[in-house]
């Protein structure tokens, strides 16, 4: 996976599992939490899947998904607690805390 190009996406959405439910947040080109989430990836170093991200394709859990300028997308589910995201049978670990990205990034879009 090249995250380099990620940096050119529209904008990213991540889906979150809260206490009062599914929530999406949205990250535009440009925005603080777009750019802090961006700037993580492009680190982020091949990894093992960890063995506490098992799901089956019914299961929601927190993802976040890159739309490009040509509308293609990347979907990758998260493992907040390890620091990883998954897509297919690929996973790589943030250098950052994900908690930490996430957290800041629902501040910044207002929710």
């Amino acid at each position: 996976m090249d995250f380099d190009k990620l940096g050119d996406a529209k904008f990213i959405s991540l889906t979150l599992e809260t206490p009062s439910g599914i929530q999406s947040y949205l990250l535009t080109h440009g925005s603080a939490g777009f750019a802090s989430l961006i700037a993580a990836l492009t680190d982020a170093q091949e990894t093992a899947i960890p063995a506490s991200f098992r799901r089956s394709e019914e299961d929601i859990g927190p993802s976040l998904t890159v739309v490009m300028e040509d509308r293609s997308t990347y979907t990758f589910g998260l493992d907040i607690e390890e620091d990883v995201l998954v897509r297919g049978t690929q996973a790589w670990r943030l250098q950052e805390d994900l908690k930490t990205l996430v957290e800041k990034a629902k501040v910044q879009q207002g929710r």
